[in-house]
């Protein structure tokens, strides 16, 4: 099972505990908002989850303690493409398919 496929890490994140906005810059010249945001996940049980997801997939904002453009140089070191938010959800909404044949057919049992 892949990042992708389980994210019920999500339910242990520090980020979940305070609001979204930290996570989200306007700019990147927010430096105390940027620098409040990594604290937050400098202390989380779940960071290396969450970089895994954050390096696979082009997500926007602060994740496990990196802004973009950090995903972005390690993605460009490692010469790795992410996959794209639209790819994601559609790998998702997959998985939730597959998720619920899976109840359907244990509930026809």
């Amino acid at each position: 099972m892949g990042v992708l496929d389980d994210r019920s890490w999500v339910e242990y994140a520090n980020c979940t505990q305070v609001t979204p906005e930290l996570f989200f810059p306007l700019t990147m010249k927010e430096t105390q908002q940027i620098a409040l945001a990594k604290e937050v996940c400098s202390e989380c049980v779940v960071i290396q989850n969450c970089y895994d997801y954050a390096i696979k997939v082009n997500v926007q904002g602060i994740w496990a303690g990196t802004t973009l453009d950090q995903r972005n140089a390690t993605r460009k070191r490692l010469k790795l493409v992410p996959l794209q938010m639209e790819e994601t959800y559609k790998h998702l909404r997959q998985m939730e398919r597959k998720q619920n044949d899976t109840t359907i057919n244990s509930l026809d049992r």
